[in-house]
């Protein structure tokens, strides 16, 4: 289906059955054709379709978005227009993925589209398609985590069951598009939106702002969320972490805490992470300055393959953060590869850059990256597969581990 033009004019378009666009994302203020958008992709696929084929659920508070389109034979169920309708269609699906799974399985198929091909065309491709989502996530407690777990849920199997997501909202809000929501849709599509810093929830950039080549923006820490000096003083004598370094691993903590306060991460987490990966910025002989970044540029071996490390050929735009023409490095003071950054950097300082050399911005990263998905780090199963999904190397979690623990223990006392 199409999703607009590029910056040439011409078309791009997307593809349910791609991972990295099986479930999308849509944002745009009133008036900003967001709605228009809507009508055009399902055209565009019911254009192409039939019935036996594709089916599509619509979920439309408005009532007016998709008016006139009650009997047709492409809904798999009657448009909804309430909180009540919307749930139960999202709780129908998730047991109709289930069933198609157990198919998929006792047929020996991989995935929807497989199964098509063998001539079994008797399950169509479900697309769900939100026009408005904001009043599920802003009612009552119960009803949002029974919205954000469907919904995950549905993103993260759906589509080798070829069930398929589009949620839209004209407030993206950190309110309403939440971490879990966000990490579950692949693609984002940012029409015009109120303000720079919506573009940047939506898209981890400010729109059409001038960011440094690879380097994504998210939205900075608010000064609300500074960790006190006081604790930082306390905490860093007490645990031998310098004072500047510390300063960023609170600010991140209390950050992530504010955007996701179901992933419980703990400061002590990326404290140790920060000591494994360069000592807390202080590799090579750097010190950090008190705008956060090393006096020495910190980057990583080449991975090139070598013992221990993979082999990342560099991009023209990895070369730019650590110079080497042939072998990507890991860069900064928590060693982010290029291409991680590019997807997770954020300004964690409010300076307009996210700089993976900067450790307010690796840190406040870091904790995104940390709590991606639905993991929750006050579990031991959630600590383990946060510090894993960094670095899959069970050596490595051990290491950070008892850097964590032995920092927690001392600033205990």
């Amino acid at each position: 289906f199409p999703i607009g033009i590029d910056v040439e004019g011409a078309p791009v378009v997307a593809d349910f059955a791609d991972p990295n666009t099986c479930h999308a994302l849509v944002a745009g203020s009133t008036g900003s054709g967001k709605s228009e958008w809507l009508k055009a992709m399902v055209a565009s696929m019911l254009l192409r379709s039939s019935p036996e084929h594709v089916r599509i659920a619509l979920i439309d508070p408005k009532i007016l978005t998709f008016a006139g389109v009650e009997g047709s034979p492409y809904l798999w169920r009657p448009v909804a227009t309430t909180l009540a309708e919307a749930l139960a269609i999202l709780r129908d699906a998730v047991k109709e993925m289930d069933s198609r799974y157990q198919t998929l399985a006792r047929e020996a198929f991989v995935n929807l589209g497989e199964r098509i091909k063998a001539g079994r065309t008797d399950l169509p491709f479900l697309v769900l398609i939100f026009d408005e989502f904001a009043d599920l996530i802003l009612a009552g407690r119960e009803d949002k985590k029974e919205f954000e777990a469907l919904v995950a849920r549905i993103a993260g199997k759906g589509r080798a069951a070829g069930i398929h997501l589009v949620l839209a909202t004209q407030r993206p809000d950190r309110a309403v598009v939440t971490g879990l929501i966000k990490s579950n849709l692949p693609l984002k599509v940012c029409l015009k939106v109120a303000n720079a810093v919506n573009a940047q929830i939506v898209l981890d950039e400010p729109g059409s702002c001038a960011t440094p080549v690879g380097n994504p923006v998210s939205a900075p820490a608010t000064p609300a969320r500074r960790a006190e000096d006081s604790w930082v003083a306390a905490t860093s004598s007490a645990t031998g972490i310098p004072a500047r370094a510390l300063q960023a691993y609170g600010d991140a903590t209390l950050a992530e805490a504010a955007d996701d306060p179901g992933c419980h991460l703990g400061w002590t987490i990326l404290a140790g992470i920060g000591a494994i990966e360069s000592g807390h910025g202080t590799h090579g002989g750097a010190v950090l300055g008190a705008d956060g970044r090393p006096s020495v540029p910190i980057v990583g071996p080449a991975l090139d393959g070598g013992p221990g490390r993979a082999a990342i050929h560099s991009t023209a735009r990895s070369v730019a953060w650590h110079g080497d023409p042939v072998w990507d490095h890991a860069v900064g003071p928590m060693q982010f590869i290029p291409s991680t950054w590019e997807r997770w950097g954020a300004d964690g300082d409010g300076d307009g850059v996210a700089d993976p050399q900067d450790i307010d911005d690796a840190a406040l990263a870091a904790a995104r990256y940390l709590c991606a998905g639905t993991k929750n780090l006050a579990t031991a199963e959630g600590w383990w597969a946060a510090v894993l999904s960094y670095n899959h190397d069970d050596a490595y979690a051990q290491r950070v581990f008892a850097r964590a623990d032995a920092y927690a223990s001392a600033a205990r006392g």
